[in-house]
């Protein structure tokens, strides 16, 4: 899960319940001061702020794992390579959080700085979020209430709500980096897009954007991805998809196997990988499972559409 959960043994112990949730994620964080995580440069924020409050609040988890909550003015975070091996190539990464907090280091910076080494230029997404309270009490509250969801409620639904907004900070995002390509050394064709969890249904919901500046030229979806149902009907041309889970992962498994076949039936490129475990939430991590393998997989994956070279 985005984040880890009380320790159970499925034949031992029960689910935990709401208010063990709640306990649980509320003393997992402490708030901490903000940092961009060795960005080369200043946030890039999407649109003016118009008044709106500034209600972000910096996390750090127990582990040492650094994220954000209530954030309400979206920013792209930039992480430009030396011009000397710059390929013209960009990246958007969208972290993960169930759209109530992003994983700002192990689902954004730690790839950030992966793709910079090799040339891409990378850009962390800050995009908007639901509103989880004053207090780490409320914080533990709404997600206990994410991940203890009822039958008819969807969390990863961007159709409307706070996910909405997600998918439409995704679209500006895209559009920003095709619009400033010239000032950071892009290449405006050459715009990929990565998601993790949450940031991943976000990632595919823009697939669906009417303007092609606002769309994705490629797209990788880790563990979670679905296109919008309401009035969307596929067509030839979809984006080259990359995309992994494991198959027994509780949250996403059954969307990244329907994302698969949708990419499939239409006719359109993806590669696919399913892993034999029950992770999610490991972004850029290493686990010591096979699903640590992703990584390298997606670069050899990038070099294949052309992005981890000049041209």
């Amino acid at each position: 899960m985005p984040e880890t959960m009380p320790d159970q043994t499925p034949d031992q112990n029960p689910e935990p319940s709401y208010e063990d949730l709640a306990r649980h994620f509320a003393q997992a964080f402490t708030v901490t001061e903000p940092t961009l995580l060795g960005a080369t440069g200043p946030e890039v924020p999407l649109r003016p702020a118009d008044g709106v409050p500034d209600r972000e609040q910096a996390l750090c988890r127990n582990d040492g794992g650094y994220r954000l909550r209530n954030v309400t003015r979206p920013t792209l975070i930039p992480y430009l390579p030396d011009p000397g091996t710059a390929t013209g190539a960009a990246v958007l990464i969208a972290p993960g959080g169930a759209f109530l907090k992003l994983s700002m280091d192990s689902e954004g910076a730690d790839v950030a700085h992966l793709l910079r080494e090799r040339g891409v230029a990378a850009f962390v997404l800050k995009y908007r979020l639901g509103h989880t309270g004053e207090t780490l009490e409320d914080f533990g509250a709404h997600l206990a209430s994410a991940f203890s969801p009822s039958e008819d409620s969807d969390v990863v639904d961007t159709r409307g709500g706070h996910q909405r907004l997600a998918v439409d900070d995704v679209e500006d995002a895209l559009a920003l980096i095709r619009s400033r390509s010239g000032e950071w050394g892009v290449d405006a064709d050459r715009v990929s897009a990565i998601g993790f969890s949450a940031g991943a249904y976000a990632i595919s919901a823009a697939v669906a954007a009417e303007d092609p500046q606002r769309r994705p030229g490629s797209l990788a979806c880790i563990y979670g991805g679905r296109l919008p149902e309401a009035g969307f009907e596929v067509e030839p041309g979809l984006p080259d998809l990359f995309t992994l889970v494991d198959v027994h992962d509780p949250l996403c498994a059954g969307d990244v196997l329907e994302l698969i076949d949708t990419w499939r039936l239409s006719g359109a490129a993806v590669e696919g990988h399913i892993y034999p475990g029950a992770l999610h939430g490991f972004g850029a991590r290493v686990t010591g499972t096979p699903v640590d393998a992703w990584i390298d997989l997606w670069f050899d994956w990038l070099d294949r559409q052309g992005l981890l070279s000049r041209v």
